[in-house]
């Protein structure tokens, strides 16, 4: 019952996203302050749920955004990041450049190169393993990516099934 309420919570917001139905509200934000305040928030339970999240090298730069939504992108990141991590510990990475680019890069397994382009789509699991509804809903990365776009950002994604995946988002 938790796992379809939770699958109806974010059909309803991917649906009020892609309408553009979701009210942002921007404000300027230090990004830095911002990613290093969630990394020390997220901590603590990532950790009792085998991920290391660190937030390092973030250049002091600031965006105008909606911290709410802001939230929400990160988190479904990290999520990611636990449900698909190949080790008994995975490690996830946060940077920031001066640009504004913004990297998460973890440990995982990775993801096939022929995957990549589909893993914003609503729905799609790039292996049978991911398939599990336990595991997720694939709207995560959609969701994510419909908001970074509503922000008026870019994301994109990297996989190597030796290294771990990597996004950068782009505000």
């Amino acid at each position: 019952a938790e796992d379809i309420d939770r699958l109806v919570s974010q059909l309803f917001l991917y649906s009020k996203l892609d309408l553009e139905g979701v009210p942002m509200e921007m404000r300027p934000i230090r990004l830095d302050e911002f990613v290093a305040g969630f990394a020390e928030e997220a901590a603590l339970d990532s950790r009792t749920r085998g991920l290391e999240i660190t937030a390092e090298q973030l250049a002091p730069v600031t965006v105008s955004a909606d911290p709410e939504q802001l939230r929400r992108v990160l988190s479904n990141i990290l999520e990611n990041s636990i449900k698909y991590k190949a080790k008994e510990t995975g490690r996830l990475r946060i940077t920031l450049e001066e640009s504004g680019r913004l990297t998460l890069a973890d440990d995982g397994p990775g993801v096939p190169e022929e995957a990549l382009p589909k893993l914003f789509d609503v729905f799609y699991r790039s292996d049978p393993a991911r398939k599990n509804p336990a595991g997720g809903s694939g709207l995560g990365l959609a969701i994510a990516q419909r908001i970074v776009r509503n922000h008026g950002g870019r994301i994109s994604i990297e996989s190597s099934q030796e290294q771990g995946t990597v996004l950068r988002i782009r505000f």
